[in-house]
């Protein structure tokens, strides 16, 4: 196979365009037709210079990143060949390597912190799994074009015994330097970026890699690499023998804490240098908490909050009452919201932002504002940057999806944690932000955090709501409606818990239950469950009464999709296909979850007759991310998707992940729910 591949087809995958070359892969981009979506495909270069060792390398990449399910490690989503070379399938990711990023300057101070945490995040991950990387470097670490960082190729990585890819062309930043070549026969890993223990060839352990993500955040922090030679043989030389000159004597904004924290991480001998990853991850956390600028910058960062107490909204009355008589805030209220008089201290403004949000919704930029000015004069308020997250990514998926809002709600849960790493609120706020369409629904981390939250504080309604969505959207409902129930219990006066019961009812097949449920919050979810119920003139009539409301929220490509059932069981061929149609051409108008949408246009493929192009939109809907088999299997729209053969695989798959699903809430939920 030679030449281009543009337009071939590889498996089921069509190639559209080469990406990058690297040192020992080229890389393209491909649309997956089966899922319909952006995937990046990595081949061995084709070269006869690689032989075996090349390609058990290469498979050894896939076997030990696929292992690894982390948002700052790349995905790799498959592994396969074509005529006789291997390939990758791998997520694709728009934007630039951190070496194109760095290009010989240093980066904001702040901005190497937050990289600097989630990289070190990645290799904290992938050690806990006994997985040493061996080839830290800029070249492999990918910054997104929304700032997250991604831990890239895993080529040399080894296992530790126990006791949405772009790359630039390939004169940018995929070439590689002589001096980042990986010297054959010798030791492993890229010599400017090699510990002493790999550039001695010697046996490496975790700690390897610290050293080389010292080298990482020296280069960030200064634009320049800590070893620098004309040959390997001088690069080894300083690795082994010298001293990097201090940071702050290349830039002088590099503070001292962050210089020391470098600098301890290139400790020469082993036992002086940072143990762990985690250690290492914790201090950059505390300098990022302390750093003073950015308080709502558009630099993002997810990363792993407050002793258990109750998380309940109290009245917003009593709030103000109390407010009033404790610290002498005094506030008029109009229709338009509270007018300050006279505010005291932060937690007066504290107070009066979180009155704003419960008038005005999170999402208001008056509450945002107040919010900011909270961080602004405390930059420590852990709560309140909780808060801020919540804020922003409310504003993020009502309001303006712009990347901006995105950014900074990752921010604002990043100082959250910075400073209260036990803050309960701030894993709520990141479950939520990362479980989302464009990160993929990870099922596993946004249920972990869920969790984490519950076990910091059980009181917390938001923490145990948040957990039973993730649960009942991979068909755990009855641990969804466990969690649920106490969420209800702890903050009765919240009605998204009522509506999420109804929808835990509804998507168990008890149809009749459901329209019940949903008698009192009429909407999409409950026509759709008279549907289900068979009341399908009521279910039209409901339609219509939604179709006529002004707010936009009310329309798009749910109810489209609700008219293009409702055609289908009247045996309306041609009606409903269109109504699909028009369903699909509305995607992109809204951030909402598209994958009840695909689960309707699955049952009207089903009503349809059309087995195999239903289950192929009940796979969609579980890719991204409804993966609810006890819904696809009682759905009485479904019966013709359930006779396909197709179906039994589908099936399997989706019990195999709840099942993985079920051992991490019983592993971790059990202990905490019961406190």
């Amino acid at each position: 196979m030679g030449g281009s591949m543009i337009g071939e087809i590889v498996s089921h995958y069509r190639v559209v365009s080469q990406l990058g070359v690297g040192g020992m892969g080229v890389v393209y981009e491909a649309e997956d037709q089966r899922l319909h979506r952006k995937v990046a495909l990595k081949f061995l270069v084709e070269d006869a210079g690689y032989d075996a060792a090349a390609t058990q390398r290469f498979k050894r990449e896939a076997e030990t990143a696929s292992a690894l399910n982390h948002p700052y490690i790349c995905t790799i989503h498959d592994i396969g060949e074509h005529e006789g070379r291997p390939f990758l399938v791998m997520e694709k990711l728009e934007g630039q390597t951190l070496r194109h990023l760095i290009s010989g300057k240093p980066l904001p101070v702040e901005r190497v912190l937050v990289l600097g945490t989630q990289i070190a995040d990645a290799l904290h991950a992938a050690h806990s799994a006994g997985i040493i990387h061996r080839d830290v470097k800029p070249a492999n670490i990918f910054v997104t074009s929304r700032g997250d960082a991604k831990l890239l190729d895993f080529g040399l990585a080894r296992l530790e015994p126990k006791p949405h890819l772009t790359y630039r062309s390939a004169d940018d930043s995929t070439q590689i330097r002589r001096d980042e070549i990986t010297i054959p026969g010798t030791a492993l890993g890229t010599t400017a970026y090699m510990s002493p223990e790999q550039a001695r060839g010697e046996a490496v352990d975790a700690r390897s890699d610290i050293f080389s993500l010292g080298a990482v955040l020296y280069e960030m922090a200064t634009g320049q690499r800590p070893f620098e030679g004309a040959t390997h043989a001088s690069i080894f030389d300083g690795i082994l023998n010298h001293e990097p000159v201090s940071p702050s004597e290349l830039n002088r904004e590099v503070p001292r804490e962050l210089e020391q924290t470098i600098l301890a991480a290139l400790e020469k001998r082993v036992e002086l240098r940072v143990q762990s990853a985690s250690e290492l991850r914790a201090q950059l956390q505390r300098l990022l908490r302390d750093s003073s600028s950015g308080r709502a910058a558009a630099t993002t960062l997810p990363e792993s909050s407050r002793k258990p107490r109750s998380r309940r909204w109290i009245a917003a009355a009593v709030i103000l009452l109390l407010a009033a008589a404790g610290t002498g805030m005094w506030l008029t209220y109009r229709d338009a919201g509270p007018t300050e008089t006279r505010i005291e201290s932060v937690e007066d403004l504290y107070i009066q932002a979180r009155y704003l949000r419960g008038k005005h919704g999170g999402e208001d930029l008056r509450t945002i504002a107040a919010f900011e000015e909270v961080v602004r004069r405390k930059p420590d308020h852990a709560e309140a940057w909780a808060a801020l997250a919540h804020s922003y990514t409310e504003r993020f998926f009502r309001v303006e999806p712009t990347p901006e809002w995105e950014q900074k709600a990752f921010f604002a849960v990043q100082k959250a944690l910075a400073i209260d790493e036990n803050l309960a609120d701030a894993y709520v706020a990141r479950a939520q932000l990362i479980w989302t369409q464009p990160r993929g629904f990870p099922h596993r981390e946004a249920l972990v955090d869920s969790l984490r939250a519950i076990a910091l504080d059980n009181q917390s309604a938001p923490a145990h709501g948040t957990a039973a969505r993730i649960l009942a959207h991979v068909g755990l409902l009855d641990e969804a409606e466990y969690e649920i129930e106490l969420a209800r219990d702890l903050d009765p006066s919240d009605v998204r818990w009522a509506r999420r019961h109804a929808l835990i009812l509804f998507w168990r097949g008890e149809c009749a239950a459901a329209v019940e449920a949903f008698s009192r919050m009429p909407g999409r979810d409950a026509a759709h469950a008279l549907v289900c119920a068979g009341r399908t003139d009521q279910a039209a009539q409901l339609l219509n009464e939604i179709a006529e409301q002004p707010s936009g929220a009310a329309k798009g490509p749910s109810l489209e999709a609700l008219y293009a059932l409702l055609a289908a069981k009247k045996g309306e061929r041609q009606k409903a296909l269109e109504l699909v149609e028009r369903t699909l051409g509305g995607r992109q108008e809204t951030l909402g979850h598209f994958h009840h949408t695909e689960h309707v246009i699955a049952s009207v493929h089903s009503v349809l007759g059309n087995g195999e192009e239903a289950v192929e939109w009940l796979d969609r809907a579980a890719h991204d991310g409804f993966a609810s088999l006890p819904t696809f299997d009682r759905d009485p729209n479904l019966a013709t998707a359930r006779q396909h053969p197709r179906y039994a695989s589908l099936a399997k798959r989706l019990e195999q992940q709840a099942e993985a699903l079920r051992e991490i809430y019983q592993r971790h939920g059990s202990t905490t729910v019961s406190n």
